[in-house]
C-alpha cells in the first residue's frame, strides 16, 4: 500500500482508496493519476494498492489475460487481495487515522471493478466513484471463452448489487465505450437503482454521467472528467 496526503502524525483524515494499475502508476503516473492530481491539495489521504498481476515481472498490458488464465484454473486470486485491502481499512479506523463515515473508493477501468468489490466488502465505504469501469468480465475479450465460469460471474459486479444499492455512486463513461461496454455500466446502474427502490431507498443516490467518448475504442477519460469526479469526491468527503 502507498498513499499521498497528510502525514499520519496529523491524525485522522478522510480516506480515498483509488485503484487503476500498480500503486505507483495509480498515484504518480499521468494520465492514470489525474484524479490524484486534482485532489493533491485537498485534506484527503489517497491510498492505492497494486492490482493482482500488475507487479513485476508481470506486464500490465497482459494482466487481464493473466486474470482470465488464472480464473480458468479456478484460482481465486482476488480473495487475498480483497482481504489485504479490508485489513488496511480496518487498521486505519482502529488506529484513529480516518473516520468511518468519510471513506471512499474510486477506480479506473479494471480498477472500477475492483473498487466495487472493495466497497461491497466494507460497509463503512459510503462513496464509490468509477471511471469507464469494467462491470461484466464476460464482455472482455480475454474472458469470452470462460464467460460461464463461476469466478467470472462472481467478480462481474452485478452480483454486488444488493450490497451496494444503498451507497452514493457516480459512474463516468463514454457514449460508445467498446472496451468495457457503455451499456454494461448502464445495466449496473439500472439494477442498483431498481434494487434500491425495492428496498425503499428513495431516491437512490446512484448516477451515471455519459460524455462523448475519447481514446482507443472510446475507452478514455478526459482531464475534465477526472476533475468532475474529484470535485464530487471532495464534496462527499469534506462537505467543501
Amino acid at each position: 500500500m502507498q498513499f499521498i496526503g497528510p502525514s499520519f502524525k496529523k491524525g485522522p483524515y478522510p480516506a480515498l482508496f483509488y485503484f487503476a494499475l500498480s500503486k505507483e502508476e495509480t498515484l504518480h503516473q499521468d494520465p492514470y493519476n489525474q484524479l490524484v492530481q486534482f485532489l493533491a491539495d485537498s485534506p484527503i489521504r489517497i491510498f492505492s494498492f497494486t492490482l493482482p498481476f500488475h507487479e513485476k515481472p508481470f506486464d500490465k498490458n497482459t494482466a487481464m489475460k493473466k486474470w482470465a488464465e488464472e480464473m480458468e484454473k479456478g484460482h481465486d486470486f482476488f480473495r487475498p487481495f480483497l482481504d489485504q485491502v479490508k485489513d488496511a481499512i480496518k487498521s486505519l479506523i482502529q488506529n484513529n487515522l480516518t473516520y468511518e463515515d468519510t471513506i471512499a473508493v474510486a477506480g479506473l477501468s479494471r480498477g472500477g471493478m475492483v473498487a466495487s468489490h472493495v466497497a461491497a466488502e466494507n460497509p463503512d465505504i459510503r462513496y464509490i466513484l468509477e471511471f469507464a469501469p469494467v462491470t461484466n468480465l464476460s464482455f472482455m475479450k480475454n474472458f469470452h471463452h470462460i464467460s460461464d465460469h463461476p469466478l467470472v460471474k462472481k467478480y462481474s459486479v452485478y452480483s454486488l448489487v444488493p450490497l451496494l444499492c444503498d451507497r452514493h455512486i457516480r459512474i463516468y463513461i463514454g457514449n460508445y465505450d467498446k472496451t468495457v461496454g457503455t451499456k454494461n455500466s448502464f445495466l449496473f446502474l439500472e439494477q442498483l437503482s431498481q434494487t434500491a427502490l425495492a428496498q425503499r431507498i428513495k431516491p437512490p443516490k446512484i448516477e451515471m454521467v455519459i460524455s462523448p467518448a475519447i481514446g482507443y475504442q472510446g475507452h478514455g477519460t478526459s482531464p475534465e472528467t477526472f476533475k468532475a469526479g474529484a470535485d464530487w469526491i471532495l464534496k462527499k468527503l469534506t462537505s467543501l
